[in-house]
């Protein structure tokens, strides 16, 4: 299951299916994707891998341009897609780790 945030909403979904008595009934795995360092911290202190999302959210942000535009972006043009965006917008953990 992949939840976009990880704030109240997100805690009730992952405690309603925790729930269920019938384990098929339970996804595998949760991931949980946010923006906010505090929020993912918050996640961590609860024994659950936190990984960022940046490069998930970044091949989805090209898939989208890429639709829109009628282009096709393979790895070589991802990587300095990538890069620009990195410079403009330093991804939550990355920024907590020192840098991209």
């Amino acid at each position: 299951m992949l939840c976009f945030g990880a704030g109240g909403a997100t805690t009730a979904i992952v405690l309603h299916f925790v729930r269920k008595r019938d384990r098929a009934d339970r996804p595998r795995r949760v991931t949980a994707v946010n923006r906010s360092e505090g929020r993912l911290d918050h996640r961590e202190t609860r024994q659950v891998r936190v990984e960022d999302g940046w490069q998930y959210f970044l091949h989805g942000w090209t898939q989208v341009i890429a639709e829109v535009l009628k282009v096709r972006i393979d790895e070589v043009m991802f990587q300095p897609l990538a890069a620009v965006a990195g410079a403009v917008c330093q991804p939550a953990l990355a920024a907590s780790l020192g840098g991209v």
